[in-house]
């Protein structure tokens, strides 16, 4: 499995290879059977998307370097030394002019996703979690299937630093919610990292299936 560094200083750059990553997860949902997860449309193509990781990108920095304003994260997992042979996938330079492989990302904050706040079945947990104001919540996640097998296990990577970042933060928990479709193999891999199911709910919307989701916690050990 390759060595990840997680950085997480991000920059404007960065939100042209979250799209990117999160484009190249869509070939692979329709293989596996859960392209119902997010459909076809691309990602980058997604005006509020890029918008939202635009304004993530600038409040995590300005949270990072000032401490003002909410609490957000971009986390970007690179590897170092990636060769891809003529393969596709982004790529920079470090201070040093060590070249890294950017493999996968996630986005952090302290508030959870509006359709969640909606949701009859979730409403009792995040109440009580806003009470105590003891989460961080896990917004997105991706790697960049583009990059082949250095992308392997990059999520658990990610992951573990979002839990370093709870525990730095004094939180006792971290929430994230996920697609619970196609026999549950993405609520299988957030299980294999941690998390355990809260409560299920559904997104609805005018002439569309409805959306299945779980909704789940990784308690912070002390």
């Amino acid at each position: 499995m390759p060595q990840f560094r997680i950085r997480q200083r991000a920059g404007p750059d960065d939100a042209a290879f979250i799209a990117a990553a999160f484009d190249s997860t869509l070939p692979h949902l329709a293989s596996i059977g859960s392209g119902k997860q997010w459909g076809t449309e691309l990602w980058s193509q997604k005006e509020n998307f890029t918008k939202e990781v635009q304004a993530a990108i600038h409040q995590s920095e300005v949270n990072r370097t000032t401490g003002e304003g909410e609490y957000v994260r971009v986390l970007i997992a690179e590897v170092e030394g990636a060769d891809l042979d003529g393969g596709s996938g982004s790529y920079r330079e470090d201070e040093t002019g060590e070249k890294l492989l950017m493999v996968g990302a996630a986005i952090i904050q302290k508030a959870f996703s509006p359709y969640l706040v909606s949701d009859p079945k979730c409403e009792t947990i995040i109440n009580e979690a806003n009470a105590r104001d003891d989460f961080i919540f896990l917004r997105a996640l991706a790697s960049d299937f583009r990059t082949g097998s250095f992308r392997r296990g990059a999520g658990a990577a990610l992951v573990d630093e979002i839990k370093m970042h709870a525990r730095l933060l004094g939180k006792k928990a971290v929430y994230v919610d996920c697609w619970a479709g196609n026999d549950g193999k993405l609520v299988a891999f957030y299980e294999r990292q941690g998390f355990r199911v809260v409560a299920p709910f559904e997104i609805v919307q005018p002439d569309k299936p409805a959306w299945p989701g779980a909704f789940l916690r990784l308690d912070i050990a002390d």
